[in-house]
């Protein structure tokens, strides 16, 4: 019995699922260990509160049409601050999940990253991340002559 990958790329990631779906839970593809391996999927309920979400079709229809964002900060045309929801983690033993994200678009930390395991953490790394980018939006990148030796 041999597997093939899919040769082109799916239209959507329910698509995808739906083809793909009857592989992954053959007994022959992977173990018990390996599917404890894999990434966990999650969902937000009414309250904005990360569920865990065992389905993972369920998953792709709620991740299609979600409002992830968490929050978004503008500190110039050029610079933004986006913090949403990621809705999946890779197990990590001892450690709680990474399920929120803020990402720098554009300025001196364009690309820069951080994870969070809580809505609370996410939301202060955001603030902390926008004032970096304000500092570094400044002449000098926020560097007075008095700070200079």
């Amino acid at each position: 019995m041999s597997f093939r990958l899919p040769l082109r790329r799916p239209s959507s990631a329910i698509a995808y699922l739906e083809r793909t779906r009857a592989v992954w839970h053959r007994p022959d593809f992977c173990t018990a260990e390996c599917r404890d391996s894999m990434e966990r999927y999650f969902v937000l309920n009414d309250r904005g509160e990360p569920m865990p979400e065992l389905d993972v079709d369920v998953w792709a229809r709620w991740f299609e049409a979600a409002d992830r964002s968490v929050a978004r900060t503008v500190v110039s045309p050029q610079v933004v601050i986006l913090t949403v929801f990621r809705g999946f983690d890779e197990p990590t033993e001892g450690k709680a999940p990474l399920l929120f994200e803020s990402r720098v678009f554009g300025g001196v930390l364009d690309g820069e990253e951080v994870l969070y395991a809580t809505r609370a953490n996410a939301l202060e790394g955001h603030e902390h991340l926008a004032a970096w980018c304000r500092m570094g939006n400044m002449p000098d990148g926020g560097i007075t002559e008095d700070q200079i030796i």
